[in-house]
């Protein structure tokens, strides 16, 4: 009995070992680099890497989009200047036309009734219509200045024709424009020079009709008015000298380079 039972045990244990011998004979395996990459090719196993892109760089303006910016701008400050002028132009013809009848309604000429009614409503029309051209010729003052601080702040410079042509030769288009302009510009000059003298005579009509009414408020805002307007009559006439020595100097260059002016 006691032999079948050891014979059992050694049985048993003889058939635990034979995977242990096995298991410690079996040397453990290395991973290296090498098995990683054949066993990744193995398996197919691909991984790939997005490339790495930096954020694009925004385009720089080239020098023909700088060029044709800057063109646009002088259009835009040629049209702003124009449309001011042609405001002022205007106001300046109606109120010539407001003292032109009102000489005419004060005067002794004889009228009619009728004749002297239609008078007074053209001119409380063309009141109207000064105020607000002048309220209009404001506004377009500021856009102009507007216009001239956006190129003063990005550096563009006002357009001019060149006196010369590119092959040296004197450039007939610069003497005819220049003309032009100053002559239009002493032609404006002229206009609100008349328009000025006859304010400021309207004024002092008006302080001469008061005088003896006692109303000194409404007689020193009157001469307040007339002080204004004849500082403003003078500016003018300064101005308008310098524009007729401007012409003569460029009559005096266009002669030189053999370039006639019309």
């Amino acid at each position: 009995m006691k032999h079948s039972t050891r014979f059992c045990l050694l049985f048993f244990a003889f058939l635990i070992g034979i995977p242990l011998i096995g298991y410690a004979q079996e040397p453990p395996k290395v991973i290296t680099d090498d098995y990683i990459l054949k066993e990744t090719k193995s398996k197919r196993l691909v991984i790939e890497r997005a490339p790495e892109r930096s954020p694009a760089a925004p385009a720089q303006p080239t020098q023909r989009d700088a060029n044709a910016e800057e063109r646009n701008w002088n259009e835009r400050l040629k049209a702003a200047q124009e449309r001011l002028r042609e405001l002022n132009r205007r106001a300046d013809e109606a109120e010539l036309q407001i003292n032109n009848l009102k000489n005419f309604l004060y005067s002794a000429e004889p009228r009619s009734s009728s004749e002297h009614k239609t008078t007074i409503n053209r001119i409380s029309e063309l009141t109207v219509d000064l105020r607000a051209l002048r309220a209009e010729a404001v506004r377009a003052e500021a856009q102009v200045n507007a216009v001239l601080d956006e190129g003063a702040a990005r550096g563009f410079r006002v357009l001019k024709l060149s006196p010369v042509t590119r092959t040296g030769r004197p450039n007939t288009d610069y003497y005819q424009d220049r003309y032009n302009e100053l002559n239009q510009e002493l032609s404006d000059l002229r206009a609100r020079e008349a328009v000025l003298q006859l304010r400021v005579n309207d004024i002092s009509r008006r302080i001469l009709i008061n005088s003896g009414t006692g109303d000194e408020f409404y007689n020193n805002s009157l001469r307040d008015d007339k002080y204004a307007s004849t500082d403003e009559l003078e500016n003018v006439r300064l101005r308008t000298a310098d524009l007729n020595r401007k012409l003569e100097e460029l009559r005096e260059q266009a002669r030189a380079v053999g370039v006639k002016l019309n």
